[in-house]
Formats: C-alpha cells, structure tokens, sequence
C-alpha cells in the first residue's frame, strides 16, 4: 500500500501492516506496483526533495517475498533507477504492466519500460500516445488494452496505439461534471464480470465518487451510474461461506436474477468492490451481486436527446411512440418526451406515459415541441429492461 506520504507498507496476510524491507530511509514514491519479480517506483522524494521523472525499481525478489535492496549503488544486485522520463515536464503519476510492459504514465505521457536483458536491467521508451493519465490510479487494464481518464478524454492503448472511445456526449458530460478540486480522487476500475470499465469521479460540489461514467468494452456503449460515496475500488474475491440463502434474499421471486442453487460467491469470480459511505455507515460493497443498492431499488434511465431526423431547422412536435422493449411480462416502464429549440439548450420534459411489456403497443405522449426532440426511459418495476429501437410519430410545424 502507498499514500504518496509515508514509506510504502505491505501485509503478510495475518497482523498490521508494516514497512516495506529495504525501502531506503527517507525516500516516498508517487506509485509503487509490482512488474515482473521487481517492485517499480515512480516520482521519487528523497528528504523533502522531488525527482518527478525518476523511475527507481528494486533488486529482484523470489516470488511471494520482499525484495532485499533498493541500493542503486550495490553492483551486487539489481536495484536501479532512470531519469528516462525527463523529455516530458508533467508529472509521472502511474504505472501498470501491460503484457511485457509496464506502461509508465506521467500527466501529458505515457513510456514502456521494459526488461533489457543486460546490465542496465530496463530499457524506458516514450510511446507515440499524446495523452498521459489524470492522476493516480486512473488507469484500469482489461482484454483490449489499458484504458486511461487523461485530461479531457478517454482512450484506450495497446502500447503502440490508440483509440479514443469517449463519444462527444460522454466526453463532455466528464469534463463538464467532474469536481476541479477534488479532481484528484477520480479513479478507474473494471467490473469483470459484466465486461465494464467505470470511470469514478466526485461530480460538482462532491468530495467523494459520487457518479461513474460506465463503458462496456464488448458492445463498446457507454452509460452513467450514481455511486453511494466510493472512495476506492478494486477486483477481489469475496468468502464463499457468505452464500445467499433462503431467508437473507431480499429480491422479489420475479425480479431475483440469481439462478436456483447458484453459489454467487465463487470464490474463483472476480467481484468489482468499492469502499464507500452507505447511509450511517461505512463499508466494503459488492457491485455485481444484486440488482438492488444496499437494500433500495435501483432507479435507471434511458435517454436520447437532439433528435432532428436530419432537418434541424424546423420546429417538430412529438406524439406518440413505438418502442420496442425486452423484458418481463406486465413490467412497467415510464415513457417521457421532451424538446428544445436549441441544442445547447437544456430539454424541458413533458409528463411520463406508462407503458407495460407484453400488453402496450405505443405510448401516446403530450405534445413535446422544439426542433430537437427526446425520449426517456425510466424505470418503474425493479428489474431489468431493455429498449432495442423505438418509431417516433412526429409532424412538422415549421420553421417557428
């Protein structure tokens, strides 16, 4: 563990935590990740004075042990460091392995760092990415590459290239909503088991995560979740012995996802866990167990807004919809229309329509006029829906 303040700690599975062996007195680190059978450290205090770029690793350890030096100057070992990262003035704030790497990341840059094979131990390149991460732990590995919260964006990298997979919308929805003095708590985490990245961030006037920008790296589709408070997230497993039974499952028979003598806590399953403040306590959650939130129901929504069919100089109303939405029988689903004349402009929203699954055909809506219409999906029930494609009934009034 690393607060960027005091020395580096570990814990050997039983007691307190201590300090890591060997760590040099004196010295803290910005990050500190294991790469190989090495510990790597980056952006180096030694007794008060700062070396953003230096890189320092550590002689190589035996798996499952501490390494016993952090003395660039024993030739006896291979304890080392590198000011390879120089060429970038930011700040080197990250670093993760990706394959044979470990990918170094400074606020505007991003470097490999890879084994030489000779007496220099590495070798440290800049990789062509004109991006570097946000800040600590804003970077999250997953089957595609490392996905990375820069300054403005997001993108994805294999370590030669990039893709920036933030749409216009959600790119600016991020910089729009991310709190700027606490800018510095956002994180980036994966949800394996549904195949997510999340992006959390305190949103405007908030100190801790409070929203997370969600992307799917299979459908490649984004979308938002409110989050109780998270300070931190991580994968790990959670104790079999903790299996739901009868009596402690508190979702609804038709709504209950969970499947007949299912052990839900496989403790080969990876579980996305977050700390976080919930109600009047606080404490480690689990995101993928339930589809409730601690107890209460999830509320989800569904929105899609600038709708012009391509004529955005005349003024439309909207009266009905055809939707075509998944999911249980007798589910209920609010169905809302809105517009606005600008695109800039915020959306003013008429009443909600109740549509039911299995029995509706269309939803007829209040007028909503504007030259860019919206539709939202909110749910009523809790369980889950899914809305496939929608038709829209719509007449032009004009240009005014």
């Amino acid at each position: 563990a690393n607060n960027g303040t005091d020395a580096p700690f570990y814990w050997a599975g039983t007691g307190t935590m201590a300090t890591i062996t060997a760590w040099p007195a004196g010295y803290t680190c910005a990050s500190l990740r294991p790469f190989k059978n090495y510990l790597v450290a980056v952006n180096i205090t030694k007794s008060g004075t700062n070396y953003p770029h230096l890189v320092l690793w550590s002689s190589e350890a035996d798996p499952g042990s501490l390494p016993t030096s952090w003395d660039v100057t024993d030739k006896t070992k291979n304890a080392g460091d590198s000011p390879a990262m120089a060429d970038d003035p930011s700040l080197a704030v990250d670093q993760l392995p990706l394959g044979d790497a470990n990918i170094l990341y400074k606020e505007n840059a991003i470097y490999s760092m890879v084994l030489s094979g000779n007496d220099f131990i590495f070798n440290i390149n800049r990789l062509p990415i004109p991006f570097g991460a946000r800040g600590r732990n804003c970077v999250a590995n997953t089957p595609l590459g490392h996905v990375v919260l820069t300054h403005g964006d997001v993108i994805l990298h294999n370590g030669s290239t990039f893709k920036q997979i933030a749409t216009g919308r959600i790119r600016k929805w991020l910089s729009d909503n991310i709190d700027g003095a606490n800018r510095s708590r956002c994180f980036v985490v994966t949800s394996p088991r549904f195949n997510e990245v999340w992006i959390c961030f305190p949103a405007l006037s908030q100190t801790k995560c409070t929203r997370a920008a969600v992307w799917n790296w299979i459908d490649d589709t984004w979308s938002v979740r409110s989050l109780p408070n998270v300070t931190f997230g991580a994968i790990g497993q959670i104790d079999a012995s903790l299996i739901s039974v009868w009596d402690s499952d508190s979702d609804a028979w038709d709504n209950d996802q969970s499947l007949w003598d299912q052990n839900e806590l496989s403790e080969g399953q990876a579980h996305l866990l977050m700390g976080c403040d919930i109600g009047l306590s606080s404490g480690i959650a689990a995101t993928d167990m339930s589809i409730t939130e601690n107890g209460d129901d999830f509320a989800a929504e569904m929105e899609r807004k600038g709708i012009s069919f391509d004529d955005p100089a005349t003024v439309k109303s909207l009266r009905a919809i055809w939707p075509r939405i998944k999911g249980t029988s007798g589910q209920k689903v609010l169905i809302t229309s809105g517009a606005t004349m600008d695109i800039e402009q915020a959306v003013t929203w008429g009443s909600p329509v109740e549509y039911t699954i299995g029995s509706s055909q269309k939803a007829d809506l209040p007028f909503s006029t504007g030259r860019f219409l919206a539709i939202r999906f909110d749910s009523v029930d809790n369980a889950p829906f899914r809305v496939d494609s929608f038709d829209l009934d719509y007449t032009v009034r004009g240009l005014y």
